[in-house]
């Protein structure tokens, strides 16, 4: 028994395919293209299961990646108590009713462009995070992830830390 698939292709390509129609079997050239991958698919999920060190290698990565997210929230962290210590007093106020603020830009979810767009901050954290790499966005048009959102919370929760230890001197 056979099945019947319908493609959709470009108006450009379906003119090629017009014209080669008599000298090209394509339903055969659909079938070993798609064999063929398929194949090349299923040999090579078949070796990763195969494979006993496949745990131990996603154990490796999920470690990797965890004290990566640490060291990106320690950096943050110290950044944020340099931040803290050098910013003015209206500066330094905004930041901590943002970050006490759960709906604000520095709680997770948050759009990149909306904590680049804070008035206040958002051309400290754009230079902070542009600065690196790792922690600089694919896009500026999503949720901030990763590196740069370990960043951000080890940030925040340094700014708060530094708040709530001076601001009963303050009065």
């Amino acid at each position: 028994m056979t099945r019947k698939y319908t493609l959709s292709v470009p108006e450009e390509f379906a003119k090629k395919i017009d014209t080669w129609r008599d000298r090209i079997n394509l339903s055969e050239l659909f079938r070993e293209a798609v064999s063929k991958m398929i194949d090349k698919k299923e040999s090579f999920q078949q070796r990763m299961e195969g494979d006993e060190t496949l745990d131990a290698i996603v154990d490796r990565l999920r470690a990797e990646k965890m004290a990566m997210e640490q060291d990106f929230s320690d950096i943050g962290s110290e950044d944020g108590i340099a931040w803290a210590k050098a910013a003015n007093y209206q500066t330094l106020l905004h930041a901590v009713r943002l970050a006490e603020d759960k709906s604000s830009i520095l709680f997770p979810p948050m759009d990149v462009s909306d904590v680049f767009q804070d008035e206040l901050l958002g051309n400290y954290f754009q230079e902070r995070i542009d600065e690196d790499a790792l922690m600089a966005p694919q896009s500026y048009a999503g949720a901030l992830e990763g590196p740069a959102l370990s960043w951000l919370m080890g940030w925040r929760e340094s700014v708060l830390e530094f708040w709530n230890l001076i601001k009963d001197r303050l009065l």
